[in-house]
């Protein structure tokens, strides 16, 4: 058992002057060893950041500090989710998933056009696109290109993103202008220029997600 130096002191006072004395060297001694403890506590508690705590004068634990909370809770994990939940989000089968939803409707036109080709040149002549057989082509590859890229292309799903977000944004003076139009019809037209920028916004949110998930500095 570690025997403080201090009782030994007190023993060879008691000895040599008597009780008295003794009790005296005790307090003063106790008192500056209490002192001694508290100066080195918060010297340690400021340059490492650490918090002494003790009771009757003996170190019962050491809490690191950091920013007011324990760094324990900087390094657990939060419990805002059940870990079914976080385990279900951090899969890559559901990310596959969600981005085959989010680039369903180009790559479900690019289908339909590529198996109703006639019907898909038709519709560039409407808008005014020729030769429609040549536009037609264009926008059945960028729309299957950049679908894939999206969904398969891991770090390259910033290329295909940017492949939809352009043709997105072509289509709006193309086949969206809303301001040319009135009552219903404008007001329909216009939601949907709504809708396309809602989905450039989730096709951002793609590339920047599977460059997380698949860039050099992955978050798995």
């Amino acid at each position: 058992m570690y025997r403080l130096p201090i009782l030994d002191a007190v023993q060879a006072e008691t000895a040599t002057c008597g009780a008295t004395s003794a009790a005296q060297l005790l307090d003063t001694s106790v008192k500056h060893y209490y002192d001694h403890a508290c100066i080195r506590s918060s010297h340690e508690g400021l340059e490492g950041g650490e918090v002494e705590a003790s009771d009757s004068g003996r170190a019962r634990s050491r809490m690191p500090m950091e920013g007011g909370l324990s760094k324990n809770k900087h390094k657990g994990e939060s419990n805002m989710a059940p870990i079914f939940i976080v385990k279900l989000l951090r899969s890559r089968g559901l990310f596959y998933v969600g981005m085959a939803m989010l680039t369903f409707i180009y790559w479900a036109s690019g289908f339909t056009k590529l198996f109703g080709f006639t019907q898909a040149q038709a519709e560039m002549a409407q808008f005014g696109l020729r030769p429609p057989a040549a536009y037609a082509a264009l926008v059945i590859i960028v729309q299957l290109g950049g679908s894939a890229l999206v969904i398969f292309g891991r770090r390259l799903a910033w290329l295909g993103a940017g492949m939809l977000v352009v043709f997105t944004l072509l289509t709006i003076p193309i086949a969206h202008q809303f301001w040319k139009l009135d009552g219903l019809a404008s007001f329909l037209d216009m939601m949907l220029v709504f809708e396309h920028f809602t989905v450039i916004g989730g096709l951002i949110l793609a590339a920047v997600l599977a460059e997380m998930k698949f860039g050099p500095h992955a978050q798995s």
